[in-house]
């Protein structure tokens, strides 16, 4: 099949698997939304969970990929396992200043590793606004 870009000019409409193939793209040039088929069933809007941040109270295991964790609380929360991740996957989660006053934790899932140049770590203690990104290696391993 030849790759081809398919345009609509119709408000919220969006395509279904049958009206794109895995090598075209859709774009909706009324809600300015661009979409693909991801091969799996599924028409997705490109970048639609980029960027969004997901809001993290109560403790609980944070979200690997695309989206940011932003903590509010003291609570403990606990990195995915990093072999249920592809290698290169990050985890972003923050603390900030407006919740500063605020001690989360955050540990490694079972036995993985947390690395940074410090050393292996079994948590991460905030004290004070921060931003940390980990990465995945894709088995038992986060860098920070």
């Amino acid at each position: 099949m030849t790759e081809t870009v398919l345009t609509n000019t119709v408000a919220s409409n969006i395509p279904t698997t049958n009206d794109i193939s895995t090598q075209q793209l859709a774009v909706n040039t009324k809600d300015a939304k661009a979409y693909v088929n991801d091969g799996s069933g599924n028409v997705r809007a490109i970048g639609e969970e980029i960027g969004r941040a997901i809001i993290q109270t109560g403790g609980g295991t944070l979200t690997a990929g695309n989206r940011e964790n932003h903590i509010r609380d003291s609570s403990t929360y606990i990195l995915p396992l990093a072999d249920s991740v592809e290698a290169g996957t990050m985890c972003v989660f923050s603390l900030s200043k407006k919740y500063s006053e605020q001690t989360p934790t955050v540990q490694r899932s079972g036995s993985n590793l947390i690395e940074n140049a410090d050393g292996t770590h079994i948590d991460i203690n905030f004290i004070g606004s921060a931003r940390v990104i980990a990465t995945s290696d894709g088995s038992n391993r986060w860098e920070v």
